[in-house]
């Protein structure tokens, strides 16, 4: 037969686990917003040298078009990075309740 004090320690084993699962995708989500903001970043200097390139050879339909993909891909890279920050936030708050967690299950098993 399982005490009360046994099943609340599995209960909280099992959602400490749980938290612990939704951190290593949470950070593979961070990762994988780190890789596309990075890309977005690389566009944004090839479309910069394309568009100095552009400019100095007058040509002018080439240049505006290279302006707005340039601000396309900043409105991009801002929204990684929103979403980036807003994942590291998150991810700090569920280090901090599994640090709680972690000592509260300490206690218990004192």
């Amino acid at each position: 037969m399982i005490t009360e004090n046994e099943e609340s320690r599995v209960q909280r084993s099992v959602t400490f686990e749980d938290k612990q699962h939704f951190l290593t995708l949470l950070l593979f989500s961070i990762y994988v917003n780190c890789e596309a903001l990075e890309l977005r970043l690389k566009k944004i200097r090839t479309a910069k040298n394309e568009l100095y390139i552009n400019r100095h050879a007058g040509n002018i339909s080439a240049a505006k078009f290279l302006e707005q993909e340039i601000v396309r891909y900043y409105d991009e890279a801002d929204e990684y990075h929103s979403l980036i920050d807003a994942g590291l936030k998150r991810a700090y708050c569920l280090l901090q309740e599994l640090k709680t967690m972690r000592e509260l299950a300490d206690v218990a098993d004192v």
